[in-house]
């Protein structure tokens, strides 16, 4: 069953942002990339996290909550995927943009110190 709540931010559903939102952090970063091999538990997650369960739950929650991942809860154990792969690309594209803008950054800089010279 997939579960989507939207989080609204100033009474408004704003969900693009929400997604933004979601992936400004690095660990859930790191835990999409972890569901990108497929279904994780929340053991397995918490283990490759290395921070207290209680912080990964927060994660997965916001995660969940804009949907981009699915939990399904078997017992006691829950199971979580990427719902939307896409976010994957959309990764990509950021560390392409980043990549970018380092090196531009960089060539800006050098162009900098060659002038003083």
């Amino acid at each position: 069953m997939k579960h989507i709540r939207v989080l609204k931010r100033h009474g408004s559903p704003g969900l693009r942002e929400d997604i933004f939102l979601a992936l400004a952090c690095e660990r859930r970063v790191k835990i999409i990339e972890l569901l990108k091999s497929g279904e994780k538990t929340t053991q397995y997650i918490n283990k490759h996290l290395n921070i207290h369960p209680s912080v990964v739950s927060r994660h997965l929650n916001m995660l969940l909550s804009t949907g981009l991942i699915n939990v399904k809860r078997e017992g006691v154990s829950a199971y979580w995927s990427l719902s939307e792969k896409r976010v994957l690309e959309l990764l990509t594209i950021a560390e392409e943009i980043a990549k970018d803008i380092i090196k531009e950054r960089k060539s800006f800089y050098k162009s900098l110190e060659d002038e003083k010279l």
